[in-house]
């Protein structure tokens, strides 16, 4: 067929979203809609002591499997005008000179680096810490990750050119150009949140000096094109410009819609609670993150419970021998037995997020008895971690005007069962997004913004329909549900006392 025969090929931006055991990737175009997508999976190395690793070219190989799937079954809409990566938070990857990978990269969920953590503390200070970076220091965050390699991997450490975010390194395969951007550089714990720079002692401390920490630019720049290297790998033409991208918690905001009233909530391994603020609030500073936003002059308060997904898989694999943590479980009017003995979960598996920040806490069942089935343990999870995120959230809403819609999603969101139990606990609506590519959107329409698509990120956004259902919460649920979070108020803060 001559050329006048053909389809005009529809413009596509290319999202990529490097989670911590999948890649996603989605072509979108102008008009909002997602034309194609694919994933790939790839393994976590965990050891004792908070070790998680990944090889750097386990993503690279899944990246590079997605888009020559793509562009082999929509070549209609191939290849894209820009590309655009957002990824997992905190980790680490080391480049040497050459560009070579230096040892596999640490990822966020790796704990190892706590000793490294008190080390910087002791020079530096909590205080001076929190508010240069807007967080307390953690050991999951770079910084003491990459002093951890000093301490441990001297030799690794003086072969350092550049030090990466997960998903700056994939920009960097893709360019060779070493950036980042706000939302990433600032859950390093290397970021001024004030200045929008690296902070020369915390950088000097965390054994980042040398000028081995990337360039920072905003989110909708382009970090540069792809190389022929990479275009010969992924069949993205060489010279497409690959624009900067932001941090996971950032571009799902984005992808999901998120307006400034909103909160957010996404139930994966980790559930978390989100919201868009103006500046860093002093009075809540130690007890919820802040992270910089893609969107201009702005944050994300945060709050976390690191075991929510975690807690439904750990049990279904350790006591009731089922794996896939999304799926219901049996229903039940509520968690106890026929005596009405009461039942809780505490959801402190890897330790307690916000508000308390420690992580050497631990979970717990409270009240549990012979009477207790699997099933009234697995719904005291999901209570649990409602009960958790309620406490963050109304820690995020303190001293808001009006509160907007409540947004959720991520895996846990698929269970009808837990998705109940929320808007009881939350005595809420909640909007439940059936987007399982929010990130990667958020990605794309970074994307979309730096081709000339949109003016602005927010405008993007409210391009994209999605598709999504109203749970409304239970009356007689959330009567009970409010002695029931008062208690667990108590309970939690005891269990966290105790491991202080």
């Amino acid at each position: 067929m001559g050329t006048s025969g053909r389809r005009s090929r529809m413009e596509t931006v290319l999202g990529i979203d490097l989670g911590t055991s999948r890649v996603k990737t989605i072509l979108c175009a102008a008009d909002g809609s997602l034309v194609a997508r694919a994933e790939g999976s790839y393994p976590i190395a965990a050891g004792s002591g908070g070790v998680a690793e990944q090889d750097p070219a386990d993503w690279i190989r899944a990246i590079v499997d997605c888009t020559n799937r793509i562009a082999e079954a929509h070549e209609e809409f191939w290849p894209p005008i820009a590309c655009s990566v957002t990824g997992q938070m905190h980790g680490l990857v080391l480049v040497g000179r050459d560009g070579s990978v230096l040892r596999h990269a640490i990822i966020c969920s790796d704990s190892r680096a706590d000793a490294e953590l008190r080390q910087i503390e002791s020079v530096v200070g909590h205080e001076t810490i929190l508010s240069t970076t807007g967080n307390p220091g953690l050991a999951v965050f770079t910084g003491p990750k990459l002093l951890w390699v000093k301490n441990h991997e001297p030799e690794v450490h003086r072969k350092i050119r550049r030090a990466l975010i997960p998903k700056d390194y994939v920009g960097y395969a893709m360019t060779g150009q070493a950036v980042t951007d706000p939302s990433d550089a600032s859950g390093t714990m290397l970021y001024d949140c004030r200045t929008g720079s690296w902070d020369k002692c915390l950088c000097a401390e965390s054994g980042a000096e040398g000028g081995v920490m990337p360039e920072i630019r905003e989110s909708t720049e382009t970090r540069g094109q792809v190389t022929s290297e990479f275009a010969g790998l992924s069949g993205i033409p060489q010279g497409t410009p690959v624009v900067v991208g932001g941090g996971d918690l950032a571009t799902t905001a984005l992808g999901l819609g998120v307006e400034d009233q909103d909160f957010g909530f996404s139930l994966g391994t980790a559930g978390i609670v989100f919201k868009r603020v103006r500046d860093v609030d002093q009075e809540k500073l130690g007890r919820q993150f802040y992270f910089r936003d893609v969107m201009p002059d702005s944050f994300l308060g945060m709050g976390s419970c690191p075991s929510a997904g975690l807690s439904v898989r750990w049990f279904r694999e350790a006591v009731s021998c089922a794996t896939d943590w999304g799926s219901p479980c049996p229903a039940l009017s509520r968690n106890e037995p026929d005596d009405g003995t009461p039942l809780m979960y505490i959801p402190f598996l890897a330790g307690t997020g916000t508000p308390y920040m420690n992580y050497r806490a631990r979970a717990g069942f409270i009240g549990l008895g012979p009477e207790h089935t699997a099933e009234h343990m697995e719904n005291a999870i999901l209570e649990g971690v409602c009960f958790s995120l309620r406490q963050s959230y109304e820690l995020l809403r303190a001293g808001s005007i009006s509160s907007g819609e409540l947004i959720v999603c991520g895996g846990g969101s698929s269970n009808p069962r837990w998705m109940k139990i929320m808007a009881s606990v939350l005595a809420r609506p909640i909007r439940v997004i059936r987007q399982a590519d929010a990130a990667a959107l958020g990605a794309a329409i970074l994307g979309g913004v730096a081709t000339g698509w949109w003016s602005a990120p927010a405008e993007g956004s409210a391009r994209h329909s999605r598709l999504c259902d109203t749970v409304e919460p239970d009356v007689r649920l959330t009567e009970m549900y409010e002695s029931l979070y008062q208690r667990y108020l108590t309970v939690s803060s005891w269990l966290n006392e105790l491991s202080t």
